[in-house]
């Protein structure tokens, strides 16, 4: 169909002389920003677009999603990651943990805090070993206590 006179046409989108469109630097915002960053409002007057030129896309994709480890989380969504993969028996993972947002194909916080999973590691043989001498003293010191009563 034909374009009314004095009608801007760029990228399929036809705005009217006197009004104003969103037009973007490139198909798709690059990772870790978001369309906003690269778009430009451009006003048709009298079949001319102001502006810079450059911004000739009339649409604009920014929810890339992120991957860490083997682990795909969604544009917008947050994940918990650990810098490390183990903790020793007695700690907690929790103590190595960060949420991290993902914002098109880019993942906020620290890059240490990369591993997809943590574990806390087995006791030592020498903590068991410790352990269970203080049981067996516990168990002794509980006997000769119910003696004491039982007399």
């Amino acid at each position: 169909a034909p374009v009314a006179s004095g009608v801007c046409v760029l990228d399929n989108v036809a705005v009217q002389s006197g009004s104003s469109a969103a037009f973007y630097s490139a198909a798709a915002a690059p990772s870790g920003t978001l369309c906003d960053s690269i778009k430009l409002t451009r006003t048709c007057t009298s079949g001319t677009l102001s502006g810079d030129a450059s911004y000739s896309r009339s649409s604009c994709s920014d929810t890339a999603p992120c991957t860490q480890t083997s682990v795909t989380v969604p544009h917008g969504e947050s994940y918990t990651f650990y810098s490390a993969t183990s903790v020793p028996f007695g700690s907690t993972c929790s103590a190595v943990s960060k949420v991290r947002l993902c914002t098109n194909g880019s993942l906020s916080g620290e890059t240490t805090f990369a591993y997809a999973t943590c574990a806390v590691q087995p006791p030592t043989a020498s903590l068991r070993s410790n352990l269970a001498s203080a049981l067996s003293a516990l168990e002794s010191a509980l006997q000769a206590m119910l003696k004491m009563l039982g007399q």
